[in-house]
C-alpha cells in the first residue's frame, strides 16, 4: 500500500480514537481466512497494513474489523490476516492480504 493510503488510514483512525469500529455490512461478508490455502483459488488484490492503536476495547477484534471493511471496499470477499511488525516511532501494525474468491 502507497504511504498516501496509509496516511490517508491513519488519519481516518487518529478521528476514531477511543471509539469502537463498527463491521460495516460490505465487511460483514468478508470471509476471514487462517492460512493461504484457504486463497488457493482466490484472485490476490492488494496487500496491505492496518496500526490502529487508541481504539477502544480488544485491539485486535478492531484491527480486524477495519481490515473487513477496508477488504469490501476494494470489491473483496475475503481477507487473510498476517504477521505483525513494529515500525518507526514503535507503531505496531498488522499485516492483511484482500481477496476475491468464488
Amino acid at each position: 500500500m502507497g504511504r498516501v493510503m496509509l496516511l490517508a488510514i491513519g488519519l481516518a483512525l487518529a478521528g476514531c480514537a477511543g471509539q469502537a469500529v463498527d463491521l460495516t455490512d460490505g465487511g460483514g461478508r468478508v470471509r476471514v481466512m487462517e492460512s493461504r490455502m484457504d486463497a488457493a483459488n482466490c484472485e490476490l488484490l492488494k496487500e496491505f497494513r492496518m496500526g490502529p492503536r487508541d481504539i477502544r476495547g480488544d485491539v485486535k477484534l478492531q484491527r480486524l474489523t477495519l481490515a473487513r471493511n477496508h477488504v469490501a471496499e476494494m470489491g473483496g470477499n475475503a481477507v487473510l490476516p498476517g504477521e505483525m511488525s513494529t515500525e518507526a516511532l514503535m507503531l505496531t501494525q498488522q499485516h492483511f492480504s484482500a481477496y476475491r474468491c468464488p
